[in-house]
């Protein structure tokens, strides 16, 4: 698989050294999908390796010769689903406009131009072993390169666009797999996709994971300072802002019961779980920080 994707970046770099004037677009796209799955041992390999290129004119302008290119596979072992799009010019744009909903039109590709250089690459492997009850041995690898060359001329510079995400199940033998979503696209379908949800929020989903994340670990450091007759107050918040959400009475109640050693280390556990596709929970974690924080005195 190393060897596929060094070999397309060599023959595109042998194109791009040769074309610096080209009227013409190089658009590549290779994938390969390996699934292996035996009884005896009980295991499942899958690997995925993928290559996206483009070299083409860069208009002074701005223009770029619309592209857009999406692989997606769902995460079954057996069952397993491929979709996959390659498209250039208008039906580039047909694909990526109408479906975000945007009428922005393409620069016109004329004038004076240069090369520009996009690509992509990609290898992701999975390997799980099973046991007689559970998943006892999960070996993951990824792999991702990504590069972009491109000329900025009279204050114009080109939009690209490309994403990767991957899902991987190894909790048990029947809902093992590994699922792979990707695009791939430049110019006006880069900034159709840019516009849409599903892309939008590969970006919006890790700022929450992180905000969640920085939140709890100055939780847990201002709870750390308070001595124990004090935590029935940081539990009392937790509970009127709901933070827990669906198992609040679960462990509102362990809370208020267990030793107070336990108690942190079931509040701890809670506290640090984050949810990347839940704003409402960064905000109330952000609110339970500020009460408790303010509460030790930091």
């Amino acid at each position: 698989m190393r060897k596929l994707n060094a070999g397309c970046v060599a023959a595109l770099a042998v194109l791009l050294s040769g074309c610096a004037s080209t009227d013409s677009v190089t658009f590549l796209t290779k994938t390969s999908l390996g699934v292996d799955v035996s009884s005896q041992p009980a295991a499942a390999q899958i690997g995925y390796d993928r290559f996206e290129g483009y070299i083409g004119p860069r208009f002074d302008n701005g223009a770029v010769p619309p592209v857009v290119a999406s692989f997606e596979t769902n995460g079954q072992l057996l069952d397993r689903q491929v979709r996959q799009v390659y498209a250039t010019g208008r039906a580039a744009e047909i694909a990526t406009l109408a479906s975000a909903g945007n009428n922005q039109q393409s620069k016109p590709l004329e004038g004076r131009h240069q090369v520009m250089f996009f690509s992509t690459g990609t290898t992701v492997g999975l390997k799980l072993g099973f046991g007689s009850t559970a998943t006892d041995a999960f070996t993951f690898g990824y792999k991702r390169r990504e590069i972009s060359v491109i000329p900025i001329t009279q204050g114009q510079f080109p939009s690209v666009l490309a994403t990767l995400q991957n899902d991987v199940e190894g909790s048990t033998r029947d809902k093992a797999g590994l699922g792979v979503t990707q695009y791939f696209a430049t110019g006006v379908a880069a900034d159709a996709m840019a516009a849409q949800p599903t892309v939008r929020s590969l970006l919006t989903s890790r700022f929450e994971a992180l905000d969640q994340s920085r939140s709890a670990l100055s939780i847990l450091s201002c709870v750390s300072a308070l001595p124990d007759v004090d935590l029935p107050r940081v539990w009392a918040n937790a509970e009127v802002l709901k933070l827990f959400a669906g198992d609040t009475a679960t462990v509102t109640t362990a809370l208020r019961t267990k030793p107070a050693a336990d108690a942190r280390a079931i509040y701890a556990s809670h506290v640090s779980r984050d949810n990347e596709i839940d704003a409402k929970r960064s905000e109330l974690l952000r609110r339970h920080r500020d009460f408790v924080c303010a509460y030790a005195g930091r």
